[in-house]
């Protein structure tokens, strides 16, 4: 930032930085600048990460900073508490029936509360570990790929794709495999993988999603409720990638429209989430009154 004096301020933030050493207290980057009534200064960014993302950049007081990271922590300790809920009730109700499909979605919500709580910053301030930012970077991508991978294997046993729609089946296991082996592959070797794992995440949901409307068609009541799910998730995933990676053209100075844009950015995505939980969770109860019926020799 250019003093407007003896040159230029530097000043560092991000994951890199532990967050007892920041500047200001805040778990997305912020830098505090002294400005007089009316000033005009220029600021430059250097942005180092492995992902492309749209900034929006908010000037603030530091009084609506902290209210702001106040504000955005309650919201996701209370979102987060809720879905860590049902995915530990989940595993309960494994032990309880032995389904697979219960212990595949469990295994799911776990990796997507850990990663998004990684990206929120959560676990950087609260948890007072020293790990290298390429460590935590590898265990974001990896907790990633296994939310996928659980999360495809949980749609071939909720929607009975070996007995009822074998080419599905075998298509969604060729998924599973190529996209282990590719996520591998390009995350050591070149800096593609993002864009590439993002396109296969994008593609897969609306392979699963396709097949679970076909099913749903066909009277499924598990396929219809599968879909309403998978549908929001695909709209929560498309929105956050949009506003992460195709900046749109911003009015200078503030503006009401960069504050939607940061509410959307995160919101639209943890909703769809949100849903997809809820809705999954009444497919899974009708699976599991299935599985009694004809355990209980009920046709």
């Amino acid at each position: 930032r250019f003093n407007g004096q003896a040159g230029f301020d530097r000043a560092s933030n991000g994951r890199a930085v532990p967050y007892e050493e920041r500047e200001l207290k805040a778990r997305t980057p912020a830098f505090r600048i002294a400005l007089a009534a009316g000033e005009v200064r220029d600021l430059f960014f250097r942005i180092d990460g492995a992902d492309a993302t749209a900034i929006t950049p908010v000037l603030l007081s530091p009084a609506a900073c902290e209210s702001r990271e106040f504000a955005r922590i309650t919201l996701l300790a209370a979102f987060f508490g809720i879905i860590s809920t049902v995915g530990l009730f989940l595993i309960y109700m494994y032990g309880l029936y032995r389904l697979p499909e219960l212990i595949f979605y469990a295994g799911y919500i776990v990796c997507i509360v850990f990663v998004n709580l990684a990206y929120e910053g959560v676990i950087t301030q609260f948890v007072p570990l020293a790990i290298p930012p390429v460590v935590q970077n590898f265990a974001v991508e990896g907790l990633t790929v296994a939310a996928v991978l659980f999360a495809l294997q949980m749609s071939r046993l909720v929607l009975q794709l070996k007995r009822r729609h074998p080419v599905a089946d075998r298509t969604i296991l060729f998924m599973i495999l190529g996209y282990s082996t590719f996520v591998i592959w390009t995350t050591l070797f070149t800096a593609a993988a993002a864009w590439i794992s993002h396109a296969f995440i994008v593609g897969a949901s609306v392979y699963v999603l396709g097949v679970g409307l076909k099913l749903a068609a066909d009277g499924d009541k598990v396929a219809a409720y599968f879909s309403i799910a998978r549908f929001s998730q695909l709209v929560g995933t498309v929105a956050d990638l949009w506003f992460h990676h195709f900046p749109v053209a911003q009015p200078a100075g503030p503006s009401r429209w960069i504050e939607f844009l940061q509410f959307c950015e995160g919101w639209i995505y943890y909703l769809g989430l949100f849903v997809q939980i809820v809705f999954m969770a009444i497919a899974l109860s009708i699976v599991i009154a299935r599985s009694q019926l004809r355990m209980a020799g009920v046709s």
